[in-house]
């Protein structure tokens, strides 16, 4: 299901997660909610996909495994789904939830949420699940060489399959590129900017790997930031 699916099981049990996480904890979620609200409103997508997985982060150490936050969150075909609707419609109910106060009118507000629901279904359905392999899979220096530039996905450290070769060395342009995107600081997105259609492509980069020069996918990426 992914981030955005784990998003709306928090909307959908808000007063359960305040009942069973440390005050501490609900103060931190609270804060990332109002941040990650500002950040949806501002069509700050950066920080709103940062926030929304500061929050996974937070809730996913905090709550019990069975725990719908965390079941969605760890599905097998978890894939964030960077739409700008989708995302600021979880942000607006998850607001509400935080301040009692709707942000729209409630007609408003259930049309944006239709309209979200088929945007994000029909992202679902155009892009494919991704292979992930784990942490442990892995040999441990070529880890530590890579840094924080590996996109890793969730608590248990699952790894798009993509980043690897054959051999699962990981591959030096998606190195260059993550790097480039702050796969650290914005897993989640980043993933997705491999996985999904790219205009400037024509394809989902991930699956140009070998099949263009390396120095395609850096201009790809290079050119995303220019338009953020």
């Amino acid at each position: 299901m992914g981030i955005n699916q784990a998003l709306a099981a928090l909307e959908a049990t808000w007063d359960d997660v305040r009942r069973t996480v440390d005050p501490g904890v609900f103060e931190s979620l609270e804060r990332f909610t109002v941040h990650l609200h500002d950040a949806a409103i501002g069509g700050d997508t950066k920080s709103r996909s940062k926030n929304a997985y500061a929050i996974a982060d937070l809730l996913s150490a905090a709550l019990p495994p069975d725990h719908p936050f965390v079941v969605a969150l760890e599905s097998e075909d978890t894939r964030f789904v960077n739409t700008s609707a989708d995302q600021r419609s979880i942000a607006e109910r998850l607001f509400t939830r935080l301040s009692g106060e709707p942000p729209h009118d409630s007609q408003s507000s259930a049309t944006e949420r239709s309209a979200a629901e088929a945007v994000a279904a029909e992202a679902e359905r155009r892009l494919a699940q991704t292979a992930c392999v784990l942490v442990k899979q892995l040999r441990s220096e070529e880890i530590e060489a890579s840094g924080d530039r590996l996109i890793s996905l969730g608590p248990d450290g699952r790894l798009p399959r993509f980043q690897f070769d054959a051999a699962l060395h990981p591959r030096p342009v998606v190195l260059t590129v993550n790097a480039i995107l702050d796969a650290h600081g914005d897993p989640w997105g980043v993933a997705d900017w491999w996985l999904g259609e790219n205009a400037w492509l024509g394809a989902a980069p991930a699956a140009l790997l070998g099949a263009v020069e390396d120095g395609v996918l850096v201009d790809a990426a290079e050119a995303e930031l220019g338009e953020a």
